[in-house]
């Protein structure tokens, strides 16, 4: 995908979205998603539970994409600040109203889907093994370590868009 095409996409999507006229002249439009994931650990230990995942991402006409994240459970959090182009091997246009973000690891592919529709959002997480593995390996917040899941999948989501 071309640097033009890229930066038509983002004004594409940036004017689907509510607030049109407020967006166009600030040039910025935010994203809310949190994510509630499931994640069964099987080693270092076992621990099965709920983390809630607060993403916030910021769209600008600077085709770029920053991107605060923050994972929290009953024992621990960690916040990660990331910015990255748009239409790289993180962030790319999959249309004029949906973003996927996709994370790559040693053993499975994360796949995050932002569709807007109108003035609301969806947002949606996908895990997914590479072939010749049965367990995701994902780094754990608790043991600020990477560790081995045996099951990992989004429960419930939501998303909203903010303006400026």
């Amino acid at each position: 995908m071309t640097k033009n095409t890229r930066i038509w996409l983002l004004g594409a999507l940036i004017l689907f979205l509510p607030s049109r006229a407020g967006f166009a002249q600030q040039g910025v439009t935010q994203i809310h998603v949190v994510f509630q994931n499931y994640y069964e650990r099987v080693r270092p230990g076992y621990a099965a539970g709920v983390v809630s995942e607060d993403m916030t991402v910021v769209l600008s006409g600077k085709n770029s994409v920053q991107e605060v994240y923050t994972s929290s459970n009953r024992q621990a959090s960690q916040t990660w600040n990331t910015e990255n182009a748009l239409g790289s091997e993180r962030w790319r246009v999959a249309g004029p109203n949906k973003l996927v973000r996709t994370t790559r690891r040693s053993q499975s592919v994360r796949t995050d889907t932002i569709e807007v529709h109108g003035s609301t959002c969806t947002a949606t997480a996908r895990f997914d093994l590479l072939p010749g593995f049965s367990e995701y390996e994902i780094y754990s917040i608790g043991l600020h370590a990477p560790a081995y899941y045996r099951q990992a999948r989004m429960e419930t989501s939501t998303c909203e868009i903010k303006s400026n």
